[in-house]
């Protein structure tokens, strides 16, 4: 059965907002239904979130605690192999900052998180990513400035040990990037975000080099796109987070030639997160529960249901963005308001 949308915590959206009379608008057109594509054999057809049943057995623990040290947690990735994690969020006074902590042992506390960098050109990053050597951070920031562009986004390059932000290339059509991941051959860049032309503002979903240069358009089929994964089979999901409406997502499959439905009635914060699983068929998704307002995870299975159980959420109360240890089925997930401050998880399959 599908999710109906509600109400929920939109303080990332609103910030990242340019409501002044000068803002370039930036609404979508009207979209029409997607072409009768079938669907490849490696993925399922569309279908409503949640299905009870028993798609999924995981657990989920707060591994990262912020306490004094950050607040509001947006996006967080695993090293390779799942034991730290990276995460953006801001510093008690307000400065945009990348984090880092060991995971503890089951049954430990929490880590206190520690800073990679801080300030250098931060300023509301939303989207965080880790290369396959688990050497460089790359974090997409909604509204830095770009050298002498203000205000119109950009993504930086960050070694993982810590050091300054450096800008990645993007070229001049890919502006406001607000979600980010590595390609599955480690190579590119997948990042959602918007796209300029001399007349106006598209959302849009394009390929850089991880190196930077010039961004390869995928697609504007979409209303306001968060989070980004690729398979390794090379299938590519995105988390549309209004595509059905108001906090009413679709994970859609972003093909060559079309934009097609994976998991439809989704109610996504913002910003939200997805990860495909090992096995390229399977995928965890970040939400809010529309009866109790308490945190939730949808996994879609490669068995075409879709469930929530409450172990994929405990503890939980906004989780946002998500992604998967690149060697193992184990996801970092922030939640920007868990035990006041904020947490981060780590879902991890058994």
């Amino acid at each position: 059965m599908g999710l109906a949308a509600c109400d929920g915590p939109t303080a990332a959206r609103d910030a990242a907002v340019d409501t002044s009379a000068d803002a370039p608008v930036d609404t979508p057109a009207v979209l029409t239904a997607p072409p009768d594509v079938t669907p490849p054999p490696d993925v399922e057809p569309p279908r409503d979130a949640p299905v009870d049943g028993p798609a999924m057995s995981a657990s989920s623990r707060a591994v990262v605690d912020c306490g004094t040290v950050c607040v509001r947690p947006l996006d967080a990735v695993p090293n390779a192999a799942g034991t730290a994690v990276y995460f953006t969020a801001f510093t008690p006074t307000g400065e945009a900052a990348v984090f880092r902590a060991t995971v503890p042992a089951p049954g430990a506390p929490p880590a206190t998180p520690t800073v990679v960098t801080m300030g250098g050109g931060l300023e509301f990053p939303l989207g965080i990513t880790i290369s396959g050597d688990d050497a460089t951070l790359y974090v997409a920031d909604q509204s830095a400035d770009r050298g002498t562009q203000p205000d119109i986004g950009a993504v930086f390059s960050i070694p993982a040990m810590g050091g300054a932000p450096s800008l990645v290339n993007l070229g001049a059509e890919l502006v406001r990037p607000a979600a980010i991941t590595v390609s599955a051959d480690g190579n590119d860049l997948l990042i959602a975000g918007q796209r300029a032309t001399d007349t106006d503002l598209t959302r849009a979903l394009f390929r850089v080099p991880r190196g930077g240069g010039m961004a390869t358009l995928l697609t504007t089929n979409l209303v306001d796109p968060s989070g980004v994964s690729q398979a390794p089979s090379g299938a590519i999901l995105c988390h549309d987070t209004r595509r059905g409406g108001a906090r009413s997502a679709t994970a859609v499959l972003v093909g060559a030639t079309a934009v097609t439905d994976f998991a439809v009635g989704l109610v996504a914060n913002y910003p939200a997160g997805l990860a495909y699983a090992m096995d390229s068929r399977s995928a965890l998704f970040s939400g809010a529960d529309p009866q109790a307002g308490d945190g939730l995870l949808t996994f879609a299975g490669p068995d075409g249901r879709a469930s929530a159980p409450a172990s994929l959420s405990a503890g939980m109360s906004t989780p946002m963005g998500l992604h998967r240890a690149r060697m193992r089925d184990v996801w970092a997930v922030a939640d920007e308001s868990a035990n006041g401050a904020g947490q981060v998880f780590l879902v991890t399959t058994l």
